[in-house]
C-alpha cells in the first residue's frame, strides 16, 4: 500500500472515531478524563497523517525518448546553395542598330547561343559568334557586352573572348566565350546589349534565367 493509500486509511478511522465520540456523547455524559483521552486520540491520528503526507518521496523520472549510450545530439543540416552547372538555350541574334551600306564594320551580327551559369565561380560564360554579313573582309571586335538587371539596374561587363580585333572574311563567324563576373537571380529578366569597335551598337536582347 503506498503512502496516499495510508492517509486515506487514517482519515476514514479519523471520522470513525468522531462519529464513535459523538455517539458516546449524545449516550450519556463523559467526564474530564475521558475528554483528554479522545483528544489525545484525535491528536496521535492526525500526527501521523501529517508526518506521512509530508515524507512522500519524489522520484525523478528519465526523459521519455533518452539518448542511447554514448549518443550526441546532431546539429540540424543547413541546405547548401545550388553549385550544379546550368546551361540555357538562348538561340537569340543582336544587329547593328543602324547598318550603313558603305561601311563594312556595321555589317556585322552576334549570336547568342548558350549561357551557362556557374554559381560555384560566381560567373556567367556565353557561348556566342560574331558575323561578317558585308562582302568585304573586315577587321572587327566587340567593343563591350553588358548585362543588366532589370529589378535592381546592377550591370556586369563581359571580359575575354571576342574582345580583341580580328579579320573576318565575307560571311565568316567567329565564335567567343566571355565572361561574367556574376550570378543571375533564378527566374529574373537581365538585359544584354553590346557595341562593335567603331560604335556600332547592337540591338539589346532579354534574357530570363
Amino acid at each position: 500500500m503506498n503512502n496516499f493509500s495510508t492517509f486515506v486509511g487514517i482519515i476514514a478511522s479519523l471520522c470513525g472515531i468522531v462519529a464513535l465520540i459523538v455517539t458516546i456523547m449524545n449516550g450519556k455524559r463523559i467526564g474530564r478524563a475521558g475528554i483528554v483521552i479522545i483528544s489525545v486520540i484525535l491528536l496521535v491520528v492526525i500526527g501521523a497523517g501529517v508526518f506521512i503526507s509530508t515524507s512522500t518521496t519524489i522520484i525523478p523520472h528519465s526523459p521519455s525518448n533518452p539518448l542511447a549510450p554514448g549518443a550526441t545530439d546532431q546539429p540540424t543540416a543547413t541546405p547548401s546553395p545550388t553549385t550544379t552547372l546550368r546551361v540555357l538555350q538562348i538561340n537569340q541574334t543582336m544587329t547593328v542598330a543602324n547598318p550603313s551600306a558603305t561601311e563594312s564594320w556595321t555589317q556585322f551580327s552576334l549570336v547568342v547561343k548558350t549561357a551557362t551559369v556557374d554559381p560555384a565561380n560566381n560567373r556567367v560564360t556565353l557561348f556566342i559568334g560574331l558575323t561578317n554579313n558585308s562582302t568585304q573582309t573586315t577587321e572587327n571586335s566587340l567593343a563591350f557586352l553588358r548585362f543588366q538587371d532589370q529589378v535592381t539596374g546592377k550591370t556586369t561587363d563581359g571580359s575575354g573572348d571576342g574582345f580583341t580585333d580580328m579579320n573576318y572574311a565575307p560571311t565568316q563567324t567567329i565564335f567567343f566565350n566571355p565572361v561574367f563576373l556574376f550570378t543571375p537571380v533564378p527566374r529574373r529578366t537581365y538585359q544584354l546589349s553590346g557595341s562593335l569597335t567603331g560604335f556600332a551598337v547592337l540591338t539589346p536582347i532579354m534574357i530570363t534565367f
